[in-house]
């Protein structure tokens, strides 16, 4: 039986975005994609994801690695 993932695709090309999403869109997966990391977090904030892929180039990338932590922790004080 294979599971069903939900997939955060991160990539500020469209083309690269385009790509991955035809890439994922024969597969059984549920995947959104955006373009930077202020739309990731925004979806994070709502939704739940088991994959994150992120492919950006042109930033610092301890920028959404810091906001995804907050996230987490976040998550976890809801839970106890």
């Amino acid at each position: 039986m294979s599971t069903k993932l939900r997939i955060l695709i991160v990539d500020e090309e469209e083309e690269s975005r385009s790509f991955m999403e035809q890439a994922f869109e024969g597969s059984a997966h549920q995947f959104d994609a955006v373009s930077c990391p202020k739309e990731a977090m925004a979806l994070l904030e709502k939704e739940t994801y088991d994959l994150m892929i992120d492919i950006q180039k042109n930033r610092n990338l301890g920028y959404l690695i810091e906001q995804i932590k907050h996230y987490l922790n976040m998550i976890k004080s809801k839970r106890a």
